[in-house]
């Protein structure tokens, strides 16, 4: 079984001159092009594999094989953290 991490995304790098424009770039949907796990690339169809952020700092991840991951997203600097909870 493929265990799904999020931390694939777990660097965002943003040159916006505040965090509330970097917070709003980021908000909206959107689409994985690829998926990596460790070092190599999977083959999924990525359709499938979506991330969302929410102006109320929470995310929803949703992947293949109806795995969906939600919680809270921060920005720090060029960073982007994750505090999850399963739905």
């Amino acid at each position: 079984m493929l265990r799904f991490s999020l931390f694939f995304f777990s660097l965002v790098v943003f040159n916006c001159a505040s965090e509330n424009l970097q917070k709003a770039a980021l908000v909206g949907n959107w689409q994985a092009i690829e998926l990596f796990e460790v070092d190599s690339l999977l083959p999924l169809n990525l359709e499938e594999v979506q991330l969302t952020f929410s102006e109320n700092g929470t995310y929803l991840f949703t992947g293949t094989l109806k795995y969906r991951e939600a919680g809270k997203y921060r920005l720090s600097d060029n960073l982007l953290f994750f505090t999850r909870y399963f739905e």
